[in-house]
């Protein structure tokens, strides 16, 4: 999972896109028949937009990524 980001002009709740992210990826890292790749794997590819998901998810090894629209 790739970190949320702040779409908001208000940047004091920046720590809320950070904590969504933080607590889903543990949330999915409990369920048995996932494989979730840790924090610090998804946060190298923080802010590069230039990469786009398809590349992402293969320098990660995934099948799947999920990101905010």
């Amino acid at each position: 999972m790739l970190y949320f980001d702040n779409l908001s002009r208000d940047t004091s709740v920046v720590y809320l896109a950070d904590g969504l992210t933080e607590e889903i990826i543990a949330a999915l890292g409990k369920v048995r028949r996932l494989d979730v790749k840790s924090l610090f794997a998804s946060q190298r590819y923080r802010g590069r937009e230039t990469a786009g998901p398809a590349v992402i998810g293969r320098a990660l090894g995934s099948a799947y990524l999920l990101r905010e629209l």
